[in-house]
C-alpha cells in the first residue's frame, strides 16, 4: 500500500495552478495523493475531475461578513500604502476564517505527509505536524502568519528562486528544492515558425495585471490580432465590453474555454508572440510579484513562443536567454518595437524559448524532492 501525501492550499484556483497539479501527478507513481482546497469560486466553478481532490466549503454568509471587513480596511491601508510599503494588507480576515476551516480538515491526517502551499496553510499544518513541507507559490506582503511559522519545523522548502527563499528565511538553512511554476518536460511542443499567426494574453485576464495595456495597444494598432485565452475576470471583462466592443471578433479574440495543460500549450502554439504584464503599482507594493516566474510565461516557452514581458526580478532570465523583449513601460510604442524587435529573427527568439524551457521546466530538481519525500 503506498503512503498517503496530502498538498494542502487555502486556495480556490487549483485548476490555475500549474505545480500543485505537476506535484501531484510526478509523485503519483509512489505515494496516494491528495489535493485539500477550497471550492472554485474566484476564476469559475470548474472542479479538477480526474485527480482526487477534497473541495473545502465555505459559509456565504460569513465570507461575505469577513470579506465586507477586509474591502473596509483595505481601502483605509491603501491610502497609507501610498506612505510605506509597512501598510500593505490583504485578506486578513477572510484567512483566518479559512485557516479555521482548513485547521479542522488537516487535523484529522496529522499521521501522514503534509505539503503546504503558502504560509498561511503552513501555520495550519504546523499546528497537527511536526515536520511539514513547504511549497511557496506566492508570498504576502507583510504577512501576518510569518511570524507564526516555526522553521525548525519545516522539513523541506519548494521554492521558485534564490532571492524569494532568502526574502522568506534570511540565512535560515532548510533543505531547499528550486522547482518552477512551470509545465512538465513532457508538455513541450513543436510547431512550425511559418504557421504561427496573432498575439497572446494567455492565463488570467485581469486589469491587476495590465490587461488593460495591451488592449490600448490593439486599439491603436489594428493590423495585429489578440487573442485572450484564459479566465476573464469580470473588471476585465466588464472593460472590454465597454471599450473594445466594436474589436470583439476581429483584432481581439476572447476564448474562456478550460484547457488541461497539454491542450493549452498546444493551444499557444498557434500563435507568434506571448505577453506577461504586472501592473507596476502592484510589483513597487508586492515582492511577489516583483521576483515571481509567471506560470503562463513557462506556457509560452514550451510552446516555444517568444514573450514580451515587464522588467522585473522574476523575468531576468527572458533577456538571458534571448527568449523575448523585457519592457519599461507599456506604452505603445514601446510594446510596438519589442514586437518589431522579435519579428527581425522570430525563428531565433523562438528556439531560444525551447532552450529556457528546457532549463527551467518542472522536473528539473524534482526526482531530488521525490526521492527526499520517499526518504
Amino acid at each position: 500500500m503506498k503512503k498517503k501525501i496530502y498538498i494542502v492550499s487555502a486556495d480556490d484556483i487549483i485548476l490555475y495552478q500549474p505545480t500543485i497539479l505537476n506535484l501531484y501527478d510526478f509523485l503519483s507513481d509512489e505515494f496516494d495523493v491528495q489535493i485539500i482546497t477550497f471550492t472554485p469560486s474566484y476564476l469559475g466553478k470548474e472542479k479538477e475531475t480526474e485527480k482526487n481532490v477534497l473541495y473545502l466549503n465555505i459559509n456565504l454568509f460569513f465570507y461575505k461578513f469577513f470579506r465586507n471587513i477586509d474591502l473596509y480596511i483595505n481601502a483605509v491601508f491603501k491610502r497609507a500604502n501610498k506612505i510605506s510599503k509597512i501598510f500593505s494588507f490583504r485578506s486578513e480576515q477572510v484567512r483566518k476564517y479559512k485557516a479555521r476551516i482548513l485547521f479542522k480538515s488537516v487535523q484529522k491526517i496529522k499521521q501522514h505527509q503534509l505539503i503546504a502551499v503558502d504560509i498561511m496553510p503552513l501555520y495550519v499544518c504546523q499546528r497537527i505536524s511536526n515536520k511539514v513541507n513547504f511549497l511557496s507559490l506566492e508570498i504576502v506582503p507583510n504577512d501576518s502568519y510569518i511570524t507564526k511559522i516555526d522553521n525548525s519545523k519545516i522539513a523541506c522548502v519548494i521554492i521558485q528562486n534564490k532571492e524569494r527563499y532568502q526574502y522568506l528565511f534570511s540565512n535560515e538553512l532548510i533543505k531547499t528544492f528550486y522547482i518552477q511554476n512551470a509545465p512538465r518536460a513532457v508538455f513541450k511542443t513543436f510547431f512550425e515558425n511559418e504557421n504561427r499567426e496573432n498575439l497572446i494574453w494567455a492565463g488570467s485576464i485581469t486589469i491587476d495585471f495590465a490587461v488593460q495595456n495591451l488592449l490600448y495597444f490593439i486599439r491603436e494598432n489594428l493590423k495585429y490580432k489578440l487573442v485572450l485565452k484564459g479566465a476573464l475576470v469580470k473588471s476585465a471583462q466588464d472593460l472590454i465590453e465597454s471599450n473594445y466592443r466594436d474589436l470583439i471578433g476581429k483584432n481581439i479574440i476572447i476564448n474562456n474555454e478550460y484547457l488541461k495543460t497539454k491542450e493549452f500549450i498546444e493551444f499557444i502554439s498557434r500563435c507568434r508572440i506571448g505577453f506577461c504584464f504586472y501592473n507596476w503599482d502592484m510589483i513597487k507594493a508586492n515582492y511577489n510579484y516583483e521576483t515571481a516566474p509567471s506560470g503562463k510565461l513557462f506556457m509560452y516557452l514550451a510552446a516555444g513562443v517568444p514573450v514580451i514581458a515587464c522588467n522585473i526580478v522574476g523575468f531576468k532570465f527572458i533577456e538571458k536567454f534571448s527568449a523575448g523583449v523585457l519592457i519599461d513601460d507599456y506604452e505603445p510604442e514601446t510594446i510596438l518595437k519589442a514586437i518589431e524587435k522579435i519579428e527581425l529573427n522570430f525563428a531565433q527568439y523562438s528556439e531560444n524559448a525551447y532552450k529556457a524551457f528546457d532549463e527551467y521546466n518542472f522536473d528539473i530538481n524534482s526526482n531530488q524532492l521525490k526521492q527526499f519525500l520517499i526518504d
